[in-house]
C-alpha cells in the first residue's frame, strides 16, 4: 500500500466494509434478510447509522460533490 502499517490498516478497514455492503445488497436480492427480534435489528439499525456518520466526518465538501471515475453518484 506503500503507506505504512496505518495505511494497510484502513485500507483493510474498507475492503471488509466493501464485502459487507456485497453481502448485504446480495441478501437483499435473494431475499433473505435476517429477521431478528425487533430491540436486536434496532440495535443494528443504530450501529450502521453511526458506522454512516462516522465515514462522513472530516470529508470536505467537494469530496462530497466529486465523481470517483468509477461511480456516477456523489456521496452528497
Amino acid at each position: 500500500m506503500g503507506r505504512g502499517l496505518r495505511g494497510l490498516l484502513v485500507h483493510n478497514l474498507e475492503h471488509e466494509r466493501m464485502h459487507l455492503g456485497q453481502v448485504a445488497t446480495q441478501r437483499y436480492y435473494l431475499h433473505e434478510m435476517q429477521l431478528a427480534t425487533m430491540s436486536r435489528l434496532l440495535a443494528e439499525w443504530y450501529r450502521e447509522r453511526a458506522n454512516l456518520i462516522s465515514l462522513l466526518i472530516g470529508l470536505p465538501d467537494e469530496a462530497l460533490d466529486a465523481r470517483s471515475d468509477r461511480e456516477e453518484w456523489t456521496i452528497r
